[in-house]
């Protein structure tokens, strides 16, 4: 027996984390893949980093969530939007597993930057993941691939105020510097190290490299024109990271 740890990372579009808070039932990210190693394994738990609110006070989003497991990538709606609306896939679903409000880490202080919960032990999941051999579902030799989902059961809010502070982006690249304004957030409680930044239109920004201040940020890469524009509200693109725990 050998257990190991899958880590993946949910993407939610910037306008949609943009729009409004969520609903319980709403789609919070869509099918994600990954793979695992060929011959099965046993879904035994699950751990969530979920980045909060973007305010001046670095709300969390400590609310209940269900992940769900298929074998297909077929969307099943788009983020903050009722799930299943689209595609009511039945078939091709493994099962699901829940993750309550009580499951996350104490309460998470303001300068955590993430709510973290763990569901397994006496919860753990039964959901055994094995693909079919006649029908390959990855293209990495050994190993087979599967999609989880996310919905929601709670109002998650990404919503930020950090936005662009820079009157000429549009025209001039200001290098790797990125300045924003949060009108009171430090953005060191809301963005880390390594994070891809997106807009609210969903324009790539670039990806972390420091953080300098509660108002400024340097990218591995100098940042484009024609893109951007002051004002610009500013998204962690995965704001969500799950961490499968599996047993072999």
């Amino acid at each position: 027996m050998a257990y190991f740890t899958k880590t993946i990372d949910c993407e939610i579009p910037g306008s949609r984390q943009h729009v409004a808070a969520f609903a319980a039932g709403d789609l919070l990210f869509d099918w994600t893949g990954f793979e695992i190693p060929k011959g099965g394994a046993k879904l035994v738990g699950a751990t969530a980093l979920i980045r909060g609110k973007g305010d001046t006070t670095a709300t969390n989003n400590v609310f209940p969530f269900s992940l769900i497991f298929g074998r297909v990538g077929v969307t099943i709606g788009a983020a903050n939007a009722i799930a299943f609306i689209t595609e009511k896939i039945t078939k091709d679903i493994y099962g699901s597993l829940e993750m309550e409000a009580e499951d996350f880490m104490g309460t998470a202080t303001s300068n955590a930057c993430l709510s973290v919960a763990t569901t397994g032990g006496n919860k753990a999941s039964s959901i055994v993941l094995t693909g079919d051999p006649l029908t390959p579902t990855s293209d990495t030799v050994g190993y087979d691939k599967f999609y989880v989902a996310g919905v929601a059961q709670g109002a998650f809010d990404f919503r930020t105020l950090n936005r662009i502070n820079d009157a000429n982006i549009a025209t001039v690249s200001p290098g790797t510097t990125l300045v924003s304004d949060g009108t009171g957030m430090d953005i060191r409680e809301f963005i880390m190290v390594g994070d891809e930044l997106v807009a609210d239109d969903d324009a790539a920004i670039g990806t972390v490299a420091t953080l300098t201040s509660g108002t400024s940020t340097e990218l591995t890469e100098n940042i484009a024109t024609g893109v951007l524009v002051h004002q610009d509200f500013i998204y962690v693109k995965h704001p969500i990271t799950l961490q499968l725990h599996f047993e072999k």
